[in-house]
């Protein structure tokens, strides 16, 4: 795939997680928690998405062990 493409697929996912975590934030208590639905997880599973799609899942499974 080519850079650009992956650099789409990243942005896309990533900004469409971004929403539903960021949904998912405003209704747990207390609020506090609310920024950390909204940044980390989906940024995280966006990256691992895109990387099981370009790279495969070896490559994958250290990217995941990685962000333990």
């Amino acid at each position: 795939m080519s850079v650009v493409l992956v650099l789409t697929l990243k942005a896309l996912a990533g900004g469409t997680l971004v929403v539903v975590f960021a949904v998912l934030g405003e209704r747990v208590r207390p609020q506090g928690l609310a920024g950390l639905l909204a940044a980390a997880p989906s940024v995280a599973l966006a990256s691992l998405a895109v990387t099981v799609l370009t790279k495969g899942t070896h490559d994958t499974i250290a990217a995941a062990t990685g962000m333990i």
